[in-house]
């Protein structure tokens, strides 16, 4: 083994033991200099961000246009909501008004219907 206090140089390291990713970085090392490295690594970091901002800004905006569909579908479902209230109110009404039951309470009127069934309990 080397003297730690030294620096590795990369012919020293076998490319055999190593990935075929570490292999190529290895390769890369050795025919570079450390400046070119540096500039190399400098430059892919620059386009990483660069990049990165970019996604981060249409991400952000479809999780707005997101929450604008979500308000939306929201204010849509309560609007529909409201009006089959209402139109189901407007139907009782009227099925009460023309059997005559209106005005009565719900009791009143099973007691009624109660009368009419014969003794047995079922009509058939």
């Amino acid at each position: 083994m080397p003297d730690e206090s030294k620096e590795l140089d990369p012919s020293q390291i076998d490319a055999s033991l190593l990935d075929p990713e570490q292999a190529t970085i290895l390769s890369e090392l050795a025919s570079s200099s450390a400046q070119d490295i540096r500039k190399q690594a400098s430059e892919r970091l620059r386009t990483l961000q660069s990049n990165l901002e970019f996604q981060v800004d249409q991400f952000a905006d479809g999780v707005h246009k997101l929450e604008q569909y979500q308000e939306t579908v929201g204010r849509v479902a309560d609007k529909i909501l409201a009006m089959s209230a209402v139109r189901l109110e407007e139907r009782d009404r009227r099925e009460k008004e023309e059997i005559g039951t209106r005005d009565l309470p719900m009791q009143e009127v099973l007691r009624s219907l109660s009368r009419i069934l014969p003794e047995g309990g079922s009509a058939r």
